[in-house]
């Protein structure tokens, strides 16, 4: 290992302008793909001119190196609906924008530039809030981009027909907007409006808590209220989980939304939520109806090895995320 690692740094410092000069290469080749029509050719679209090759059973056409299947077979890798994003928006009024900010966060540590959007924008027919984010492709890091954006398709690859799929290294997704629940739009078309580019992380929006005398009730479409809720269970503060779809403050709230009475110490751990998490808090008119169930604090022992263990550290690393109380039993 030692040999290897001098050995880069050896040609790295002997090559110094060739690396530097290609690194130059790949951003303004990356910009200039960002700024015009291309397209990445996925498995499902051959799989498709291939099964329309074998329906229509074409006569091939051409002579030695140039003898192939008639042009309009290879045109249809290049629908103009499958070409690849010049961008994203990412809305603001998403359910769970807390995420979204954690999604883009993410993108700004990798190198990536993130837009915020100062104003209400319109594109096409659609129409976007202020503090939107935007992501355009016409950048350095635009393969990144792309990977944390677009659906990764692995191939059928079987043992034999009808048998069963080779063993893989590597076989999950790694599309980090879908494993996150990011809610955007890709925009084919070149597109500009009232935007910022954020020049550190992104904060979250700082809210208030409104005032109420019934209680509050917390959306369980956003990640960082489970947050909110351990930290009210670990005061012993009352907390019901709503059985059904709830209104407060003007917002429909799925079943399941979080009902918290107004009892003392309440509004000092919301309002804290609220600043620190940018987490919303919505007023409640009454009390929520149907059978709703109280919540307690659930005692959770997580098991762990001597010399550590790679699920049990996911998990760890999960539940303190989310100020889950546990205790490692080894």
């Amino acid at each position: 290992s030692i040999s290897a690692n001098r050995a880069i740094l050896d040609i790295a410092s002997k090559h110094r302008e060739d690396f530097q000069m290609n690194i130059y290469r790949m951003g303004r080749n990356a910009i200039e793909k960002g700024s015009r029509d291309t397209w990445t050719i996925q498995p499902p679209a051959l799989e498709s001119i291939a099964a329309r090759i074998e329906k229509d059973k074409p006569q091939m056409i051409g002579q030695g190196r140039s003898r192939g299947y008639p042009l309009e077979y290879y045109q249809m890798m290049f629908d103009p609906a499958e070409r690849d994003p010049r961008g994203y928006i990412i809305p603001s009024d998403q359910p769970d924008f807390l995420t979204a900010v954690k999604f883009a966060n993410a993108l700004i540590k990798t190198g990536v530039t993130v837009h915020r959007a100062t104003e209400a924008f319109s594109i096409g027919e659609k129409t976007y809030p202020s503090g939107s984010l935007i992501v355009k492709c016409a950048q350095a890091f635009r393969p990144h981009i792309l990977t944390m954006f677009e659906p990764q398709n692995y191939p059928n690859d079987f043992e034999y027909p009808g048998g069963p799929p080779r063993p893989t290294y590597d076989n999950a997704g790694w599309t980090l907007a879908f494993q996150m629940g990011i809610q955007f739009d890709r925009l084919l078309e070149d597109f500009d409006g009232p935007f910022e580019p954020a020049t550190d992380f992104i904060a979250p929006p700082v809210r208030t808590v409104p005032s109420s005398r019934t209680g509050f009730y917390l959306d369980p479409r956003a990640n960082d209220t489970f947050i909110a809720v351990n930290r009210l269970l670990n005061e012993k503060k009352e907390v019901i989980r709503c059985e059904r779809p709830v209104s407060a403050s003007g917002k429909e709230l799925p079943a399941g939304a979080f009902f918290i009475p107004p009892k003392k110490g309440v509004l000092d751990i919301l309002d804290r939520a609220a600043r620190e998490l940018g987490l919303p808090v919505f007023a409640a008119s009454s009390r929520p109806d149907g059978k709703n169930i109280r919540l307690s604090q659930p005692r959770i022992g997580l098991w762990d090895s001597y010399g550590g263990s790679i699920n049990s550290g996911w998990l760890r690393w999960l539940f303190e995320q989310f100020e889950f109380p546990f205790q490692l039993v080894y």
